[in-house]
């Protein structure tokens, strides 16, 4: 028999004004969509103010904590510290029953694992992305220890979610995750967040331009991007290319524009939300994401639900978003593939029109969040009466 009204504590480490990338971008709307669902979410997230505090909206509750110890020998001994911070808040501060709790990735899967055994809750957890897959691409080390806290949470969960066909099969394949222990849910988006006021201009920035964004690392392929564009560049004289985002990977890719002898046509902006960040991608003439690894791609559905062409490389989730016609799949992770398919963009651009429609429609028909909140409700209500 099904509980009507579920209460659920969702770990992560990415929320509200906090978002990085995809997870929190993720987290943050799942909340939002859930109103009216017959679900209420305590949210357990770091603070990045320096303080300790609680926001109440409705039906979400979140409460932002500080580290165990303000000083950290390394990124493994800061989430230890989260980690710890979040099952002591949560088993002597915070006085709340719940129905089940929520995962989102290994970050916090060492609270999780603990406060399923200490409270007697069934856990369940979204694996959003795994570290071998991601180093695999980049051809660096994984982290052993990130894969083992991963392998924890898999196993010890009560049931998973997975974004796309690529990453269930992964799981099943290269983890040993049975198919019938998990869901297959995909991100969603809220077309309402991605609305621009009528008359609304972008006065920042120089027209027309490209876009890509997303966290500056290795691994969303930018350099190809750098590469292709300076290919296209002698063609399109006025043409910029406006990368959004911040990372580790920042200065190479700046050191890289200006090998290139693209430098003046580059613009770096920095992390962008809200409307600067709509604004953007309402007024390029397409969303590129070189992603080499991408195992769902939250920025492809953004970019579709402004009705802008998206072209991306054949990988991961990617290619079930952005396939079979709904933007433009790069077969190969080459530069010059890359560049062949903007310009096809750029000169013909009636394509364009017929690629960002067909996208648009796609995605409001399959990724609507009042969609996606359904699923996962019916998840939870699968788990707890297992």
């Amino acid at each position: 028999m099904n509980k009507q009204n579920l209460t659920v504590l969702c770990l992560t480490t990415e929320y509200g004004e906090n978002v990085v990338g995809g997870l929190g971008r993720h987290v943050t709307d799942l909340t939002l969509a859930s109103k009216n669902q017959g679900l209420s979410y305590i949210v357990i997230t770091p603070s990045i103010s320096g303080k300790e505090y609680v926001e109440v909206k409705k039906h979400v509750t979140v409460y932002y904590v500080k580290n165990w110890t303000p000083v950290h020998l390394h990124f493994l001994d800061y989430i230890r510290n989260l980690n710890f911070r979040i099952v002591q808040f949560v088993l002597h501060e915070l006085n709340k029953d719940v129905d089940l709790i929520h995962c989102h990735d290994w970050l916090t899967g060492m609270a999780a694992v603990t406060l399923q055994k200490q409270l007697g809750k069934p856990l369940m957890s979204t694996i959003h992305s795994t570290e071998k897959e991601r180093k695999l691409v980049v051809k660096t080390k994984p982290i052993e220890m990130i894969t083992t806290y991963e392998k924890e949470l898999m196993t010890k969960s009560d049931r998973l979610i997975v974004s796309s066909a690529y990453m269930y099969s992964l799981l099943n394949r290269d983890y040993d995750i049975e198919k019938e222990c998990m869901d297959l849910i995909p991100n969603g988006i809220l077309p309402s967040q991605y609305q621009l006021p009528r008359n609304e201009s972008n006065n920042q920035y120089p027209t027309p331009f490209i876009l890509a964004m997303g966290r500056l690392v290795k691994e969303k392929g930018f350099e190809y991007l750098l590469m292709a564009f300076e290919e296209i560049k002698p063609f399109h004289k006025d043409l910029k290319l406006i990368i959004a985002g911040e990372g580790p990977y920042e200065e190479v890719l700046i050191r890289k524009s200006i090998e290139l002898t693209i430098d003046d046509d580059v613009i770096f902006t920095g992390h962008v939300k809200g409307r600067e960040k709509n604004c953007l991608l309402h007024q390029c003439e397409m969303l590129i994401i070189p992603s080499l690894y991408e195992p769902f791609g939250i920025i492809a559905l953004e970019g579709m639900i402004c009705r802008r062409p998206v072209i991306a490389f054949h990988t991961g989730g990617l290619k079930e978003i952005v396939g079979d016609g709904k933007g433009i799949l790069v077969e190969s992770s080459r530069s010059s593939d890359l560049a062949k398919e903007m310009r096809t963009i750029l000169v013909n651009r009636e394509l364009g029109k017929e690629v960002a429609d067909r996208g648009f429609t796609h995605v409001v028909q399959n990724y609507h969040w009042d969609d996606v909140i359904l699923l996962i409700k019916n998840s939870y209500q699968t788990l707890l009466n297992k």
